[in-house]
């Protein structure tokens, strides 16, 4: 459907959603926000799992240091991208039953971190059931080796990923590094991006209001328009919610000891081991 018929169905039809959406109890009123959300949606393209990239590719393209890179990491090789990109990283809420306690609002850098871990082994989540299991084991993991779990920095992230899963190189990117250019490079080369971000200046509707202090989320992808893709695990209505560059790339900050409209810019790149 292009986009000129697309909107003259939206305006034909406003005023009855509108209408309708009032007399309806809350799980309708739901499901017809789903409705709305898909219709007015621009398209997705289709998703490409990881194993779509070859691994000699891949490497040809990464900075091969080993360790966790600051501010140091060779950028990917300069090649014409794609017009638009979307990597197939299975999405998860951070509270998949909808359950905004303890720990699962302090749970958004674990569950982007699980999100691109599983992205790279080519693994959906088999449920919500293990998505719940497999959050709750990180916290446990991080309260057990670190004492906490809370607030975790883009180095912490960083250092949590290596830990848990094994990876060598996990590259954290700072400051003027990071740009939507080289966001839009890596994820090319099929590497989904994490970022930290203050969430108050996203301006995601499907938030809590005002929003959560501090974020994470995963770009996966951007649009022909230069729209980003990401997986938000902020919101059940988060897989390939869509942002617009300047202001995704403007809320990205790190923890910085709870002054995070002031921290630093920020970018994770998780390489898949040989």
């Amino acid at each position: 459907m292009t986009n000129t018929k697309r909107k003259a169905i939206i305006w034909a039809i406003i005023v009855v959603v509108i209408g309708v959406g009032l007399s309806l109890g809350y799980q309708k009123r739901a499901a017809l926000s789903e409705w709305w959300d898909s219709l007015t949606k621009p398209d997705i393209p289709a998703a490409q799992p990881s194993t779509s990239f070859t691994n000699a590719n891949a490497n040809s393209l990464a900075n091969v240091n080993t360790n966790t890179n600051i501010n140091n990491n060779a950028a990917p090789e300069q090649k014409s991208l794609p017009v638009e990109i979307n990597l197939k990283v299975p999405f998860t809420s951070q509270a998949p039953f909808a359950n905004w306690d303890l720990p699962y609002q302090e749970a958004c850098e674990e569950t982007a971190s699980l999100m691109v871990h599983h992205y790279l082994q080519d693994k959906p989540f088999a449920s919500k059931d293990e998505a719940d299991k497999e959050i709750l084991e990180l916290v446990d993991f991080e309260n057990e080796k670190y004492g906490a779990y809370e607030h975790t920095t883009a180095k912490q992230t960083v250092q949590l990923i290596k830990d848990k899963w094994g990876y060598k190189q996990v590259d954290l990117l700072l400051g003027s590094e990071v740009t939507i250019e080289r966001i839009k490079q890596e994820v090319a080369n099929g590497y989904p991006v994490i970022v930290l971000a203050a969430g108050r200046e996203l301006g995601n509707p499907n938030y809590k209001q005002p929003g959560p202090l501090y974020h994470a989320l995963v770009i996966k992808g951007y649009l022909k328009d230069g729209t980003i893709i990401t997986n938000d695990p902020g919101t059940r209505k988060g897989a390939d919610y869509l942002y617009a560059p300047n202001t995704l790339l403007e809320a990205i900050h790190d923890w910085n000891n709870g002054d995070v409209p002031n921290g630093q810019r920020n970018m994770i790149i998780v390489r898949p081991n040989d």
